[in-house]
């Protein structure tokens, strides 16, 4: 997974001319898969989350909120995972959205990465302006058990 730390709205954190909207201040990469899923993914979000705004000196109470682009069917009134395509242990039934706003005190959205890279593509790169607009992921996870 990665975490994105950018603009969503005029004024949040950065005045500069060269940062706009959707502009990309900082990135992380982390492996979820470190030790074949034996540790649940949400431990390691939540972990690495905590870990990646202390690296950017950044504290949660300076952030408007938290959104969470995640694999898998996803309640998005609760923040829950409900279901996948595939085999994930011990993820199915992870509140992201209540762990997260316990841990860090701010409000969080939790949606499907297919659903967010499509809007994201509205919002700011290609389909920009288009008003119909199919998204198409493609994946493949190998989980060694």
């Amino acid at each position: 997974f990665g975490f994105f730390f950018f603009q969503a709205e005029d004024g949040i954190r950065d005045r500069s001319p060269s940062r706009g909207l959707g502009d990309v201040y900082k990135r992380q990469e982390q492996s979820v898969c470190f030790d074949y899923y034996e540790t649940p993914i949400l431990t390691t979000v939540l972990s690495a989350s905590e870990q990646f705004l202390k690296e950017q000196d950044v504290r949660p109470q300076s952030l408007a909120g938290i959104g969470v682009s995640a694999t898998g069917q996803i309640d998005t009134h609760t923040g829950t995972v409900v279901g996948t395509c595939g085999s994930l242990p011990n993820y199915i039934g992870s509140p992201i959205k209540a762990e997260l706003e316990a841990k860090f005190g701010l409000p969080v959205t939790v949606a499907n990465d297919a659903n967010c890279m499509t809007l994201g593509e509205v919002w700011v790169g290609g389909a920009k302006g288009y008003t119909d607009v199919i998204g198409v992921t493609l994946g493949l996870s190998l989980i060694h058990i």
